[in-house]
């Protein structure tokens, strides 16, 4: 397998696309309306692209109109048509995003039955969809074997942390990351169950418990110096869980594919009210024998800035220290590292320092 990164271009018209495929590009995302956010490129363009990219993957923006994402049962027609073409014309994918009124993906945010089912029934006529735009027949078998690996692969990965608890395991700072695609895109998947397995014949064999165990509610990130210095392959502390690979439960049933799969997406950790996502981040803290915990506040997540405090309050409540670290996962240049090295190299040495403490009180009451 190549080790290259896979780079997709915007281009805004035929010829920025055949440019795009001979600077090597992997896939491109074709558009019109560049200045409006894009939009549905013509069909000509389309076919045009599609003759012209023999090398390059094309995906096709399919978007109406610029503005919000909100669409009247009009726009929705006029998509599903225009994805439909886009198919016979050649593309390889489209992409696209629709919002409901209040600004969410048509999810319900309450957890109860009737949204379970009001999700599966919406499945139900994506999976006619998908068939009649691919010519691909979709079977209620296929989907239940896929959900019995998916609802083995996630109970084998709730005991590997629980196993680790008191085990050393070296940590980088993008394995826990990786543990994200267990719960995510790759869930299901024969190798994700591998991997899983694997994780499991690791951490028998693992050393005992060494330093602190922290685990991390939200984005890691990994390109941090300062963050490296502190927790990458360090026995004083490692990151032992992040909240990303813990997002569902496999409370779901194989034998009913819709109303499993409807079930992950309603019970979702990140579904709802942020005090469901703090109080699985606490339970699955727990469960890794966490010391403490981070709540990265990456830029622009308003939900995570905007519960840190509650998170801190609930986190200490259950006995977790709780650090709150402002900082971007995704671009570096944002810096803050000296704020990032001084905060959690303070935090590390008070959780060192609480058990220096607690040895010492056992220590006098053992003299006594």
């Amino acid at each position: 397998m190549s080790n290259k990164s896979k780079i997709e271009i915007c281009a805004n018209s035929v010829e920025s696309a055949v440019k795009a495929q001979q600077a090597g590009a992997y896939r491109v995302e074709l558009c019109a309306g560049i200045p409006e956010g894009g939009t549905t490129p013509s069909f000509g363009e389309i076919r045009m692209a599609r003759q012209l990219l023999n090398q390059t993957k094309l995906h096709v923006i399919i978007r109406p109109r610029g503005g919000d994402f909100l669409y009247s049962p009009i726009e929705q027609e006029i998509m599903l048509h225009d994805i439909k073409v886009a198919r016979q014309l050649g593309a390889d994918g489209v992409v696209f995003g629709c919002l409901t009124a209040e600004g969410y993906v048509d999810v319900p945010m309450q957890q109860n039955e009737d949204n379970v089912q009001y999700v599966a029934d919406q499945l139900r006529k994506l999976k006619d969809f998908i068939e009649e735009c691919t010519g691909k027949k979709i079977t209620d078998e296929t989907l239940t074997e896929r959900l019995r690996r998916s609802k083995r692969t996630l109970e084998k990965f709730a005991q590997y942390e629980k196993e680790s608890a008191d085990r050393y395991i070296p940590a980088d700072l993008v394995t826990p990351l990786y543990a994200g695609m267990t719960n995510n895109l790759l869930l299901g998947t024969e190798e994700e169950e591998t991997y899983v397995d694997r994780l499991l014949n690791d951490v028998k064999k693992a050393p005992a418990k060494k330093g602190k165990k922290i685990y991390w509610m939200h984005t890691i990130p990994f390109w941090s110096d300062a963050v490296k210095n502190e927790l990458c392959f360090q026995e004083k502390a490692q990151i032992v869980g992040c909240e990303l690979s813990r997002v569902c439960e496999p409370d779901f049933d194989p034998e009913k594919p819709y109303e499993a799969m409807a079930r992950r997406m309603v019970y979702h950790a990140l579904n709802g009210s942020a005090i469901r996502r703090i109080e699985a981040g606490i339970r699955h803290a727990k469960e890794t024998g966490a010391d403490g915990a981070v709540w990265f506040g990456h830029w622009g997540c308003k939900h995570t800035l905007g519960a840190a405090q509650l998170a801190k309050r609930k986190f200490e409540e259950q006995g977790i220290p709780l650090l709150i670290l402002d900082g971007d996962g995704c671009d570096r240049s944002h810096g803050g590292e000296g704020q990032t090295s001084t905060r959690l190299g303070a935090f590390l040495e008070m959780l060192n320092t609480e058990t220096d403490e607690n040895t010492d009180r056992q220590e006098e009451s053992h003299d006594e």
